[in-house]
C-alpha cells in the first residue's frame, strides 16, 4: 500500500498551517508596532511588565498575542521541519525550504526579543521585518513545492 501522498499531503498541510499563522503574526505584529501595543509589555521579553500573566490592557494583551502567535509559528515551522525531513517522498527542495525557514524562524525570534528589550530601534525593527518576510517567502515556497 502506498500512502506517500498522505505523507506530503501532511507535509503540505502543516506548510499551509504554518503559512496561515505567520499572516495572522504578521498582522498582529503589526498592530503591536503601529499602536503604543509596541511597549505594553514595557522592555521585557519574554515577560510582560515583569509578569507571566499580562494586565488586562489592550496593548499588554495585543504584545502578549504576538508573542503566542510567534510560539505556534515555531511549533508549525517545527512540525512541518520534522514531516519534510522523515518523509521519504520529500523533495530535497522542500526539505531544504522547511530546514532553511526554520533557521530564518529562530534569528527571527532572537531579534524579536530584541526588539521588545530595546525599545524597537529602527534597524532592530527593520531586520525583524525583513527576516518576517524572508520567513513568509520560504514557507509559501515550502507549501508550493509540497503540494506539487
Amino acid at each position: 500500500m502506498d500512502n506517500s501522498g498522505d505523507e506530503m499531503t501532511r507535509v503540505y498541510r502543516l506548510a499551509l498551517a504554518t503559512l496561515l499563522v505567520t499572516l495572522a503574526l504578521i498582522v498582529v505584529g503589526s498592530l503591536a508596532r503601529l499602536h503604543p501595543a509596541g511597549t505594553g509589555c514595557g522592555n521585557e521579553w519574554p515577560l510582560c511588565n515583569g509578569q507571566i500573566i499580562p494586565p488586562l490592557e489592550w496593548a499588554a494583551l495585543v504584545e502578549v498575542a504576538h508573542r503566542v502567535l510567534a510560539v505556534s509559528v515555531l511549533l508549525l515551522a517545527g512540525a512541518t521541519t520534522i514531516a519534510a525531513c522523515v518523509t521519504p517522498v520529500a523533495s530535497a527542495r522542500v526539505r531544504a525550504l522547511a530546514v532553511s525557514g526554520l533557521a530564518v524562524l529562530l534569528l527571527q525570534i532572537v531579534v524579536g526579543g530584541l526588539t521588545a528589550v530595546l525599545a524597537a530601534p529602527a534597524l532592530v525593527a527593520v531586520l525583524h521585518l525583513t527576516a518576517a518576510m524572508l520567513f513568509i517567502g520560504l514557507t509559501l515556497a515550502a507549501t508550493a513545492a509540497a503540494a506539487a
